[in-house]
């Protein structure tokens, strides 16, 4: 796997004579050493509240694997102390390395970092407390994220925001250090504004739910974790479910109060609320998609849903519990429950996602 590293123009390295604080992989707790008062991660201004609400309110789904699933080299970089934070301090750290790239005199949105960095969780067991980790992946995931954007923006405007000599740069740096490999999954997927309907069927109510409040005792973020075998569980589940929305539409008489097929079709496929909702059968392509992504993991890992900033807007929320149902509705060919619980969903994330157009 790739190796990446957090010093870009300041990153989870020294800066300002501060070492990384948080608890690190091995357990050491503060380990902030910055010099001068109000040092945060990395030797950093501690940043605000208000700022971190400030920030592009964006949801996770990670995987989070166990230690033995690393190779040695993996292994002995997650020891080194510093390379592995708890999630909270993660978070701090690696948006501080967006500003500053953001904030560079020449435009380059790229990380030039060559070591990886992994967010931590701490589990409590039974047996005790097991740690897992989620590699970063910041490059890989920014190159990746670049180049989707080539089938949404003219090629001038692709150049302004990734000058060439920027791109070509970052690539030779992802093959020079092995971070675009095919046998690499990415371990994070991320949105903004909203969370993919596909990402709700690997979770159900009574998960393991993590909730940080800030100071005003308002969810500041809140995250949501299955084990990794449950979830591609669920997932071939709702495949099945999504599957069977084709028999359902070829019968008309259970397709009551709907005008056309293409209605019915749009309930879990076409829905607008999915990442691939623009064509009927949208939704069944990203979960099976997912099903396949996590095949690719460990066996013992763990899937966290993080609402991140969204936790504010979304949270609780009771959409894994909607989606359940419809897929439930679906197989019992139940049409007019499956409607019901996608028009619930369509509510709830319509109304959140017009904040992103309010301002």
């Amino acid at each position: 796997m790739a190796t990446f590293s957090g010093n870009d123009d300041g990153g989870t390295g020294n800066s300002g004579g501060g070492t990384g604080g948080g608890r690190d992989s091995i357990g050491n707790s503060g380990g902030g050493t910055g010099s001068g008062s109000g040092r945060g991660i990395g030797g950093f201004p501690e940043m605000s509240m208000g700022t971190l609400r400030n920030a592009p309110p964006t949801a996770y789904l990670r995987v989070y694997s166990p230690f033995s699933s690393f190779d040695d080299a993996e292994q002995s970089l997650i020891a080194t102390p510093g390379h592995a934070l708890d999630a909270p301090f993660y978070e701090e750290a690696a948006l501080w390395r967006s500003l500053a790239r953001i904030s560079r005199l020449r435009v380059d949105p790229f990380p030039h970092g060559t070591v990886e960095q992994y967010r931590t969780i701490v589990l409590d067991r039974d047996h005790g407390d097991v740690v897992m980790f989620c590699p970063a992946q910041e490059p890989l995931r920014a190159g990746i994220a670049a180049s989707l954007l080539e089938d949404y923006a003219p090629e001038e405007v692709l150049d302004a925001w990734f000058p060439p000599a920027a791109a070509e740069a970052h690539s030779e740096r992802l093959q020079e250090h092995g971070m675009w490999l095919a046998d690499s999954p990415l371990f994070t997927r991320m949105s903004t504004w909203r969370v993919p309907l596909s990402w709700f069927t690997l979770f159900r109510p009574g998960d393991e739910e993590e909730v940080v409040t800030a100071d005003d005792s308002q969810p500041f973020t809140a995250a949501v974790r299955v084990p990794l075998v449950l979830a591609r569980q669920r997932a071939s589940y709702a495949v099945e479910a999504l599957s069977s929305l084709s028999m359902i539409m070829s019968d008309e008489s259970d397709a009551d109060g709907f005008d056309d097929d293409s209605e019915l079709a749009g309930l879990f496929g076409a829905s607008g609320v999915d990442d691939d909702g623009s064509e009927p059968g949208g939704m069944l392509a990203s979960v099976a998609e997912l099903h396949d992504w996590l095949g690719q993991f460990h066996p013992d890992s763990m899937v966290e849903l993080d609402y991140g900033l969204l936790t504010a807007r979304a949270w609780p929320d009771d959409s894994a519990l909607d989606v359940a149902d419809g897929l439930d509705a679906l197989l019992d060919e139940d049409v007019s429950s499956a409607a019901s619980a996608y028009f619930r969903l369509r509510r709830r994330w319509d109304a959140i996602s017009m904040w992103a157009h309010a301002g």
